[in-house]
This record gives C-alpha cells, structure tokens and sequence, in this order.
C-alpha cells in the first residue's frame, strides 16, 4: 500500500474516533473542529435570545461576550479549516512525487519501446508474408507483430492516464494552496474584528463605571441623537439662511470633545436627496484616511472633496456597519444614515458649492443638536454637517 494512502487511513481513523461533544457559549472557545459547530450556533442562539429583552448594562456585557467568544470560535474554525487543507497539501504533494515517478518510469519504458520499434520498422504483414519460410512461421511472426503493436498501446494509455492523474492532482493542490490564502486573509479579519469587539466592551466599562444609570443615560443620548439626525433629514429643523458659499470654503467648525448627542469629536456627514439618504462614499473622492470603524468599508469612488482635511479619521460607515452588528447600538438603531468622521483639523469645508443654511434641533432630550446644511443649485442634492458650531 502506497505510503500517503497508509497517512490518509490513520489521520482518518484518529478523526473518526474522537467524540462530538456540544458545548455553550460560554469560556474558552474549543479547538476541535467537531465542536466548534454547535459552539457557534449556541453563540448565535445565546445573541438572538437578548432581543427583545430588556436592555441593561449586564445584557450588553452578556452579548459583548457572546459576540466575543463567536468571533473566537470563528476564528478557531478558520484555523481548523486551514490546518486541514494544509494536511491535505502536504498529502497531495506526497501524491505528487509517486506520480511523477510513475510518470518517468512509462516516459522511460515507452522511450525505449519506440526505439525497438525504429529497429523492427520493416515488421509489417506484407514483409512477414514474403520474409516468412512456411505458413507456420508467418503465423508465428503475425502473433509477434500483434502483442507488440498492443503493448506499445497499453504503455501508451498507461502514459496518458499517468499524465492526466498527475495534471489533475496537481491543479487540486493548486487550488487548495488558494483555499488557504483566502482562509488567511480571512483570518486576518476576524483576527482585527475579535480586537475590536475586546475594546469596545472595554470602551463601555469604562464610559460606564459599570454603573446601570450611566449605561441608560447613554442609550438616552444616543436615541435622542438619532431622534435628531432622523427629524433634521425629514426637514424638521429650525434654520436660518446664510447665503452663497463655495466649494471649500469652511461653513462651521466640529465640537471638541462630548456634547449634546455626542459622546465625542465627531462630524455626522450626511447626503439627502429629497430627504432620501444616499451613501457618502458614492460622492466622495479618495483621500488619505485611517480606519477606526471595526470593519467598515472605505471605499470612495465619486469625485467631490471631503468636509474635513485629511488624513480621515474614519469612525463609522453607511449602512448596517460594523457597530452595529458588534456593539450595543444595535439596541438604538439598524441603519447608519452617514458617516463618522474627524479629520486633521477641525474646520468644517462645503463639499461643492450652494446655498447654506444653519439649523439646531430641540427635540424630546431638550438639547439642540446643531448642523449646517448645504442646498445645491444644480441638483436636488443637500449635504448635511452635524455636531458642529457656527462662526
């Protein structure tokens, strides 16, 4: 029995032998690949039962830690499924060799058939029949003719199907090599969203003291910030207009620190089109930036310039981004209407040219959430800058 085949059998006994045995989501995630399964799935489940409860400090940190110990999982299943391939590499490698022997061993037997045969070139059954002394001898001589014309067939199958095996094992390695370079990339992720989630749930602990009333005077503010943002987009804000301002002129400058609706320096960049959001990045050009989102994508691809000096400091999407697919605002809101963002100063520029107005927004919280907001002319497009101070 080939050696590999023997390798094969023995990894493949070991793996049958060992146990599936369920665990919670809860601890140290496993790192047999047999548990993994319904570790996970007891991760997602443990998520899923928080919805719809009532949400305190000791359910987010409960949810942190699931969202911590599935992103683990994840990651230890991404591991397993690479050292997997990596084991099936390396035997397809060992396949490799035996077959590439096998491939020089006919590439040598054929090479020297085909000379035999250059020596008997004259073997044909008109030259036997006249070469021959009796009937005997002719039939003798036609037998010959026949077994040698039909092994040098059979090595030429053999050849052909040696070549085609060695041809098909060697792409199969090839693309489980890709396997495992996909796999690692995608490990790389789940490695920086794992890093993630672990300060985030330090980031509450510490905004909170692991206080409960601290906890909800922050959910307060963050619906009352999104009660705000909603309402300013559907036109509900108290304006008053400025006048005609042009691209990259500075129209108003971002809060330093916490205010009202925000819990740190930030600018809300949004784009309405008929109080219809649209994704910032459809609009904006590349620019300098650093990622601080978690995991959100940055990929502008339109042409205007961005609202504040780079280098971007990148702190939230569009969309169902990372924050809240990872963290408690989840509990707040589904969909990000804009997108974070601080920059290398504070000053707040137009994006393109228009008329501006500047506006605030009272609402149930009682603090006025300030913003500018930009109506250009030559389309039904506005931009929208919150969490900033007039001049």
């Amino acid at each position: 029995m080939k050696k590999w085949l023997v390798l094969f059998l023995i990894s493949l006994t070991v793996t049958l032998s060992i146990p599936a045995i369920a665990l919670e989501c809860d601890g140290t995630p496993p790192s047999d690949p047999s548990q993994l399964i319904d570790y996970i799935k007891n991760c997602n489940e443990k998520i899923n039962e928080s919805k719809g409860q009532q949400y305190t400090l000791n359910s987010a940190i409960i949810v942190l830690n699931s969202k911590i110990n599935l992103a683990q999982g994840q990651i230890n299943q991404t591991q397993a499924q690479i050292d997997g391939l990596e084991q099936e590499i390396s035997l397809l490698s060992t396949i490799l060799v035996d077959l590439n022997k096998s491939l020089d061993e006919l590439s040598v037997t054929y090479v020297a058939r085909v000379r035999e045969s250059y020596k008997q070139r004259d073997l044909n059954p008109l030259r036997l029949f006249f070469s021959s002394d009796s009937f005997g001898q002719l039939i003798i001589k036609l037998k010959y003719f026949n077994s040698v014309k039909t092994r040098d067939r059979l090595i030429l199958q053999e050849l052909e199907k040696a070549r085609l095996d060695f041809d098909q094992q060697k792409l199969t390695k090839e693309n489980k090599q890709q396997e495992v370079e996909d796999l690692k990339t995608k490990l790389v992720g789940q490695r920086v969203a794992l890093g993630g989630q672990k300060a985030q749930k330090q980031d509450l602990l510490v905004i909170t003291k692991n206080d409960e009333q601290k906890f909800q005077a922050l959910l307060a503010s963050a619906r009352a910030e999104l009660e705000a943002i909603e309402a300013i987009i559907a036109g509900k804000g108290v304006e008053e207009e400025v006048g005609e301002i042009n691209q990259g002129d500075v129209i108003a400058n971002v809060i330093t620190g916490s205010s009202c609706n925000s819990s740190g320096t930030h600018l809300h960049f949004m784009i309405g089109d008929n109080s219809l959001v649209k994704n910032p990045f459809d609009y904006l050009k590349s620019v300098d930036y650093y990622n601080n989102s978690g995991g959100d994508p940055f990929n502008p691809s339109g042409s205007w310039d961005w609202p504040l000096s780079s280098p971007i400091y990148f702190n939230q999407g569009y969309g169902s981004t990372w924050a809240i697919q990872n963290t408690w605002v989840s509990s707040i809101y589904s969909f990000h209407n804009g997108i974070d963002i601080s920059g290398g100063s504070t000053s707040v520029m137009a994006v393109k040219s228009g008329k501006l107005y500047r506006g605030g927004y009272t609402g149930s919280a009682g603090c006025s959430l300030k913003y500018v907001r930009v109506d250009h002319a030559d389309s039904d497009i506005d931009t929208y800058y919150l969490h900033v101070n007039y001049f």
